[in-house]
């Protein structure tokens, strides 16, 4: 028995750490990987339930329908989220909010906790690197699935895949709806599309296409009494690229991709209608990568360029003041990056570097170095240091707004960051991994306040981050096993000493699931959060929230199969946020399904 295979086979493949497969005993950054299969068992609907169960990874959930991802005390806008190499972050704020990736398309998601800069450039926070479905080879196949609970809330899904000769195609395609969870005026309806399309033009040269759509509709509740505010989203994405396996062990790959952003947000008056505040936004990003891969001896060498335009433009109307502010930026940037994986008997060393060039803010050089060692056959050692960045959101970089100053001074901020762990399974039936880590970071983005009660973003300072992180798993014990997950951060202003206040400090994981072999599986998950408080505010909602889900099969056939499960989502209607609010973020709420599979 091999209880590493519990967690990941030991030449499993992941591509996130340099941007090509290599197995993961030989990966010296903290990697995560969630399977569609997990995902699948959780009856997950957005990204955001997915990640909230990750050790070390936070989902602040609000109550107007979105979230944020922090990770190992990283803020949102300094996590970079990738989806068949398109970067979703926005341009405005670089935040992202994972509750509008639907799960359908989903492969796998492999997570960098800590900076990835010398292979994806500003990422100081980490990267989470969505991997889509394809064909696999196989015959016509699909599924098909709806689900219903409270609020009218539904989720329905389809999708379709094979292999016909030289092509391989997946389509999909989701619709999320419900009419408020949360506060009144909370209500979303969230459709999603997806196409990917690849075509072996010659025994070497094969070719990709995806298309990817996504719109959503959504009440962000009321702000005050009497104001309701409303969000509209629309995200439209492809690439193309080609991959030409010169050799065995010479490959090339070539890819162009596109993404177009638009969010609206209006502030209503609620008993006459009228509407006191409007901001539409617009992202045009186009850009490409050249990248080349090299077998040689020991050595797994990666090589090659980005290049991207970005086109933001805002236009923020308050109409109760009569107040119009356009904004119109533009970013070019291109970088060179190289990484090399020696594999020296027990020993890997992964060396990294990174440039890259803004149009707009400094240029910046990202150097990694990593190692694993091999301790048995059941136990690897892995260290890693790491220098990263982030760029500047444009919305604190170019806003005309009297409110929010632009501030076109505005640097990166940095970090250097190290990190250690272990991960065995030389305890019978047991795999744990273990970590400490340590962010140092510099010319941390910060809010200077001004008298009038406006507000602008400097380099101010910054902060040391440090913890360690603990996960254990079990092998299944009469059909049941048991996971268990800690993150303890300690987060203190580099200047003063004093905590950062509204951090998750501590979060748990506990996990424990149940599977029959024949036709029944529950998971049963709870995350529980302490945060740092805030000075001189109400205490933060320190609580476990747990949700269970059931799946029962009902029909099997060589081609077919059908099942039903249920949902409970926070089942013991526990409040979980940094602030201690009269509303509940995450209400209790229950659903049920069925899922058909040819």
């Amino acid at each position: 028995l091999d209880v590493l295979s519990m967690y990941y086979r030991n030449d499993e493949l992941v591509v996130t750490p340099t941007r090509n497969p290599k197995p993961v005993s030989q990966t010296a950054e903290n990697v995560t990987v969630i399977t569609a299969k997990e995902i699948e068992e959780m009856n997950a609907h957005t990204l955001a339930e997915v990640l909230n169960y990750i050790t070390g990874v936070n989902v602040d959930v609000l109550y107007n329908n979105s979230a944020q991802a922090l990770i190992l005390g990283s803020q949102a806008y300094q996590v970079k989220i990738l989806m068949d190499g398109v970067e979703l972050n926005d341009l405005s704020t670089k935040g992202w909010a994972p509750d509008y990736v639907a799960v359908q398309e989903i492969k796998r998601i492999e997570i960098i906790k800590g900076p990835a800069s010398s292979s994806w450039g500003s990422s100081l926070g980490g990267v989470i690197n969505i991997i889509t479905k394809s064909g696999e080879g196989s015959k016509v196949g699909g599924t098909v699935s709806a689900s219903y609970g409270e609020k009218k809330t539904g989720d329905y899904r389809a999708e379709a895949y094979g292999t016909e000769g030289p092509l391989d195609y997946y389509l999909s395609a989701n619709k999320f709806r419900s009419d408020g969870l949360f506060l009144p005026h909370t209500q979303f309806d969230k459709d999603d599309v997806y196409t990917k399309l690849s075509y072996d033009l010659t025994e070497k040269i094969r070719l990709l296409f995806t298309l990817g759509w996504s719109k959503d509709a959504a009440g962000v509740g009321h702000d005050i009494p009497d104001i309701n505010t409303d969000f509209h989203f629309d995200l439209l994405f492809s690439t193309l690229s080609m991959n030409y396996r010169v050799t065995d062990a010479l490959g090339v790959d070539l890819s162009l991709r596109t993404k177009i952003l638009t969010e609206h947000l209006a502030a209503n008056m609620l008993s006459t209608g009228e509407m006191l505040q409007s901001t539409s936004e617009r992202d045009n990003t186009a850009g490409g990568t050249i990248k080349v891969a090299i077998k040689k001896g020991p050595h797994s060498i990666v090589f090659g360029s980005d290049i991207e335009r970005d086109v933001f433009r805002e236009t923020q109307e308050i109409f109760v003041a009569n107040i119009t502010n356009p904004m119109n930026a533009l970013r070019k940037r291109w970088a060179l990056f190289a990484n090399d994986t020696i594999a020296l008997g027990r020993f890997t060393i992964t060396p990294g570097i990174r440039y890259d060039y803004f149009s707009d803010t400094e240029d910046f050089t990202s150097p990694s170095l990593g190692m694993t060692y091999k301790l048995g056959e059941n136990t690897v050692l892995r260290a890693y240091t790491a220098k990263g960045f982030d760029t500047p959101p444009f919305e604190n970089k170019y806003s005309a707004s009297p409110l929010n100053k632009g501030n076109p001074s505005l640097r990166n901020d940095k970090i250097w960051s190290t990190q250690a762990g272990i991960e065995t399974s030389a305890i019978k039936y047991v795999w744990i991994k273990t970590g400490v880590f340590r962010h140092d970071i510099t010319d941390a983005f910060f809010f200077e306040e001004f008298p009038d009660g406006s507000f602008q973003m400097i380099n101010k300072g910054g902060q040391i981050i440090k913890g360690f992180e603990l996960e254990i798993k079990t092998v299944p014990l009469y059909n049941t096993s048991l996971s268990a997950g800690a993150a303890f951060i300690d987060e203190r202003d580099r200047d003063t000493g004093e905590k950062v206040p509204q951090e998750p400090a501590t979060t748990y994981n506990i996990g424990l699931e149940y599977r029959d072999k024949k036709s029944f599986s529950a998971v049963l998950k709870g995350h529980y959060v302490n945060w740092t408080p805030i000075p001189f505010t109400p205490t933060a909602e320190n609580s476990f929230a747990w949700d269970l889900s059931a799946t029962k099969r009902i029909y099997k056939s060589d081609m077919k199969s059908a099942e039903v499960f249920f949902t409970g989502h926070n089942i013991f209607n526990q409040k979980q946020h940094p602030l201690n609010l009269t509303f509940a973020p995450v209400l209790r709420w229950f659903e049920g399904g069925v899922r058909v599979k040819f």
